[in-house]
């Protein structure tokens, strides 16, 4: 899929050793960057797994940020990668072992194969060599792999472990993604497809364009990978919590994409949702938006929230703390604290806190949110 189309693309593959699985993934390029998320279930050895991940690109194939969840029997271990510039950092952590990474490889499944081919560009007889950020499975233990790529025919590559002398014959498509993978995976089925222009008014459409971006600045440095996983859409329940303990629940849809070249991000936040506002009263009735900027003065994310239904308006700063963003900030006189925890592919929870003693917070709001898009 060439990158200045937007364009879909899912496949279905079946793997077939040490176990089964079966995944379903979608590849979205545009001319900004892409995305790839995906899904899998079944077994390795005696032991059922499943997994879902989300990786973010740029518009040159290199990883922004990587989300993976994988359960294996009853254990659920989650992951959160993140590239800044030549550093990669695992949940928060710069990992120097995988300084100068070139690219991201999991190791359940042939996605990540069409990111190094698009990285390599590999004319027919070409060889070429890459350093891979390799997370294993079902552990999601990360380390370095030196990885060999020969473009034997148009659609078909060598693929070499430079570590493990493992090989492999790998048959692509011509988007560079895995049709056979020697005798492991196999593609079930495809669907393409354009993506849809949603936006009828021309007006509307060009103040979208001025506005929104694809990708985030490069002048971010990578720090855009703090909230980059959160492009999209989401919906869940909302849970507001009085000071007598009574708890209103009500649900929501949260929408985020990069704008002004980049250089910031912003969402709508709408509860209760479109469908649903008819009629809706004015009790946690949430119509809103927030700005997200990055200092780079001083390393500080600074966000603004504004809910004109409420006249709600709110400031704060504050930073991914390892597997959190944390953000904090006054209301009043009060301190107040707001976080993005228990961060997956698909679903993450956000808190709303009180300070009420110098060592006590209490919980205000907390979304659990889904992915939608």
């Amino acid at each position: 899929m060439e990158r200045n189309q937007q364009s879909s693309l899912t496949v279905v593959w079946q793997r077939e050793y040490q176990g089964a699985t079966i995944e379903r993934a979608s590849f979205l390029n545009t001319d900004g960057g892409g995305r790839i998320d995906g899904e899998l279930v079944g077994c390795v050895g005696d032991c059922s797994v499943s997994a879902k991940y989300t990786i973010l690109l740029d518009d040159s194939w290199s990883v922004r940020s990587c989300v993976v969840e994988a359960q294996s029997s009853s254990t659920l271990r989650r992951l959160i990668l993140t590239r800044r510039g030549e550093s990669w950092f695992v949940d928060g952590s710069r990992e120097p072992a995988l300084a100068r990474c070139d690219v991201l490889d999991l190791g359940f499944t042939p996605s990540t194969n069409t990111i190094a081919l698009n990285r390599l560009r590999l004319p027919l007889g070409g060889r070429g060599e890459l350093a891979a950020a390799y997370v294993d499975f079902p552990s999601l233990e990360v380390c370095r792999s030196h990885q060999g790529y020969l473009r034997t025919e148009t659609a078909s590559y060598e693929y070499r472990n430079l570590d493990s002398g493992f090989t492999a014959t790998l048959g692509v498509d011509d988007s560079n993604v895995v049709v056979e993978y020697g005798s492991v995976w196999h593609r079930l089925a495809t669907v393409e497809a354009p993506e849809a222009d949603v936006l009828a008014d021309a007006r509307t459409r060009q103040f979208c364009r001025a506005l929104t971006s694809k990708a985030p600045s490069h002048e971010l440095d990578g720090h855009s990978a703090d909230f980059d996983w959160l492009i999209g859409g989401w919906s869940g329940e909302v849970r507001d919590y009085s000071d007598d303990g009574a708890v209103a629940v009500s649900f929501g849809e949260w929408w985020f994409t990069w704008i002004l070249e980049g250089r910031a991000l912003q969402d709508v936040w709408m509860v209760p949702p479109p469908s649903a506002r008819h009629g809706a009263s004015r009790l946690n009735n949430r119509y809103g938006t927030t700005t997200r900027r990055f200092s780079v003065n001083d390393g500080f994310w600074c966000i603004a929230w504004i809910n004109p239904v409420s006249g709600t308006h709110t400031e704060l700063r504050g930073r991914r703390r390892y597997d959190r963003i944390v953000l904090e900030g006054t209301q009043g006189r009060a301190s107040i604290r707001w976080s993005f925890v228990d961060i997956t592919p698909s679903t993450f929870r956000w808190t709303g806190e009180r300070q009420t003693s110098e060592s006590t917070w209490r919980l205000e709001s907390e979304f659990i949110l889904e992915r939608l898009a």
